[in-house]
């Protein structure tokens, strides 16, 4: 779950990583309200996810001040080899 820092409708996005290698962007609209909304990535292929990086962005109200900040809820993740920090 992720959410802006202001109230008002904002668009999530999450991409995902094979070490330097961008393997996909993914964005997700939230409510005009600008409630916490879902957003995730899965890769079905195998263990090829080493980095996700979250920002939001065209956030309410439509100056740049608001997509500064966001709060995430929980991020999940499924280890299926060692995990190197």
């Amino acid at each position: 779950m992720i959410q802006a820092n202001a109230p008002g409708q904002f668009t999530a996005q999450v991409q995902a990583f094979n070490g330097t290698a961008l393997l996909g962007t993914f964005t997700v609209l939230s409510n005009p309200a600008g409630d916490a909304t879902y957003i995730g990535v899965q890769d079905q292929s195998g263990a090829n996810i080493t980095k996700v990086v979250f920002s939001t962005t065209t956030c309410a109200p439509t100056d740049s001040s608001s997509c500064t900040d966001f709060a995430i809820d929980t991020v999940n993740g499924v280890e299926v080899a060692p995990a190197t920090a």
